[in-house]
């Protein structure tokens, strides 16, 4: 898996589909969620069935480069 930015602290992948875990836990956090949905947390099979094959797909449709 490409790693594009490494730090001491970060580092900045591709998301895979092994991470829907990390992204429902991130989700799941009224304090993160407040800036995308006023608090309201996504649905784990909203990010699982959604969210992860949608990036996935955007990764296959940019072949696999990161776009800034």
């Amino acid at each position: 898996m490409t790693t594009y930015l490494e730090s001491e602290r970060l580092s900045l992948r591709p998301f895979a589909a092994a991470d829907a875990d990390l992204l429902i836990e991130l989700d799941s956090d009224p304090a993160v969620m407040r800036y995308l949905t006023g608090g309201a947390p996504t649905p784990p099979e909203e990010v699982r069935d959604l969210a992860i094959p949608s990036i996935l797909a955007g990764y296959e449709r940019w072949d696999h480069e990161l776009v800034l």
